[in-house]
């Protein structure tokens, strides 16, 4: 259900319905990263009716391109693949979207960008269904788990 979805926000929650009732909320926007667990992700119904996902909704509402996942997210390499994919983008006149996106999750595939350390560190996107190899302590992102979520809604240039 629409009302049961929300963002929250630093300063309380945005409902799935309340941005859906904002006719332009996002026009201008050229590229939206929603980074939170499960953006992408279109929950059918078993009647048949199909609650659109937080990436397709945010393209109706005006932006050019969305990036969303279609899982739970942890929170530590999706900051760095976020942040990595933006700065290629910054870095590299014409680098599409689509681009910055894959060369950010093969940083990730290959060992490029690692985590700091090798601590444990509780992670708040807990999933039961993570393979044992992708779970804590790691060094490294390598695993599909942390950079394959992501896909690209809408304009890819």
């Amino acid at each position: 259900m629409a009302a049961n979805s929300h963002l929250l926000l630093g300063d309380g929650e945005l409902s799935l319905a309340q941005i859906e009732a904002k006719t332009h909320l996002f026009d201008g926007v050229d590229l939206l990263t929603l980074s939170a667990c499960n953006t992408g992700f279109t929950n059918r119904s078993e009647d048949g009716r199909e609650v659109d996902s937080f990436g397709a909704i945010a393209q109706q509402l005006g932006a050019r391109g969305v990036i969303a996942s279609l899982w739970s997210v942890n929170d530590d390499s999706t900051s760095t693949l976020t942040q990595t994919m933006y700065r290629l983008r910054q870095q590299t006149k014409g680098m599409t979207k689509d681009e910055a996106l894959r060369q950010a999750q093969l940083a990730l595939l290959t060992g490029q960008l690692k985590r700091a350390n090798a601590q444990t560190v509780p992670d708040r996107s807990v999933v039961p269904n993570v393979p044992q190899n992708a779970r804590k302590p790691l060094t490294d992102w390598s695993h599909p788990y942390f950079w394959a979520p992501f896909i690209l809604i809408g304009n890819w240039k």
